[in-house]
């Protein structure tokens, strides 16, 4: 994740839920190119340590500001 935390300009806090086992974050992060890439954290807590995580992020933006991808055009 440092490659991509390193060059996030800004994130929005869009909800975040928990209780003592499990804990659930989504944001929007901002960085040069991509206006707008929304991402998930999943946390799975046992003993006070998190022992697990899951993230999950919406690749478009990126593909689309890299060329990888090209909106079609009807």
């Amino acid at each position: 994740m440092s490659p991509f935390a390193e060059t996030v300009t800004s994130t929005e806090l869009l909800a975040a839920f928990g209780d003592e086992g499990t804990a659930l974050v989504m944001y929007d992060a901002a960085k040069p190119a991509v206006v707008s890439a929304p991402a998930a954290e999943l946390y799975q807590v046992r003993g006070g340590h998190i022992t697990a995580l899951r993230i999950v992020f919406d690749r478009l933006p990126f593909a689309l500001a890299s060329g990888e991808v090209v909106p079609r055009t009807r």
